[in-house]
C-alpha cells in the first residue's frame, strides 16, 4: 500500500470517485480528485475536505513503520534459524541488521 491508496480510501469513504493523483507533495494545490459523474456536490465538497484534511506525512511515516517492522520479522525469523542451526556467524551478522533498522 502507498500513500495514494491511502489518499484514495479516505476520499472514497465519503465521495464516489475513479481516482486520485497526488502532483507536488508538498502542494495539495497540486493534488487531484476525479469524482464520478453520480457524485452530489456534497460529496465533492465531503471529499475535498478529507483531501483537505489529509496527512502525508503521517500517513508516510505510518506505512514506513509497517514496513520496518515486516523487515525487522523476517531478519528476526533468519537470525532465529540461523540460531538454531549454530551459525553463530550469520545469527550475529542478522542482529546487526536487526538493530540498524531501529
Amino acid at each position: 500500500m502507498n500513500v495514494t491508496t491511502k489518499l484514495y480510501e479516505a476520499i472514497a469513504a465519503v465521495a464516489p470517485i475513479d481516482g486520485v493523483a497526488i502532483g507536488d507533495p508538498t502542494d495539495k494545490q497540486t493534488w487531484r480528485i476525479d469524482f464520478k459523474d453520480e457524485a452530489t456536490a456534497q460529496e465533492q465538497t465531503d471529499g475535498q475536505a478529507a483531501l483537505d484534511a489529509f496527512d502525508l506525512s503521517a500517513e508516510q511515516t505510518k506505512l514506513d513503520n509497517v514496513e520496518k517492522f515486516k523487515q525487522k520479522a523476517a531478519l528476526q525469523q533468519a537470525k532465529d534459524a540461523a540460531t538454531t542451526d549454530g551459525d553463530t556467524d550469520a545469527a550475529t551478522a542478522l542482529q546487526a541488521e536487526i538493530d540498524a533498522l531501529a
